[in-house]
């Protein structure tokens, strides 16, 4: 039985959302996606970008949070939004096909890594300007 695109989950929505970007890569366009990892799930999105790298003569320019197609992309097709600046991450450090780019991002050698500053939940809820929350 058929089930209608709006009964499936949010994950195959989006990867419905990016198809037709990726569609204009296969003739050779470039597909522009941004937050290309909404909801879907990191094999999948690993398998289509396995799939588009290899077989699709055009480009992908993807915005992302997710760091798993760190591990898929060649280093001269990969740079970071840091302070502002957009910097290939060739030009950071000596960069190796056999290196774990998605690792050495953790590590910090690439920058543009978020600043995870504590939060205190509690005083923020119980502030004056929360108190219907709770």
């Amino acid at each position: 039985a058929e089930i209608p695109l709006e009964e499936e989950s949010q994950g195959i929505r989006e990867a419905v959302r990016i198809l037709p970007g990726l569609l204009k890569t296969a003739g050779g366009g470039v597909a522009l996606i941004d937050d290309v990892e909404h909801c879907i799930h990191e094999l999948v999105l690993k398998t289509i970008f396995e799939k588009c790298l290899a077989e699709a003569p055009g480009q992908i320019i993807a915005a992302t949070h997710s760091t798993v197609l760190l591990e898929e992309a060649s280093p001269r097709n990969v740079f970071m939004v840091d302070d502002g600046r957009i910097v290939p991450i060739t030009s950071i450090e000596r960069t190796q096909k056999n290196h774990n780019n998605r690792t050495r991002y953790f590590k910090g050698v690439f920058g543009a890594l978020p600043d995870p500053a504590p939060v205190d939940l509690i005083g923020l809820a119980r502030s004056d300007s929360n108190k219907n929350i709770i």
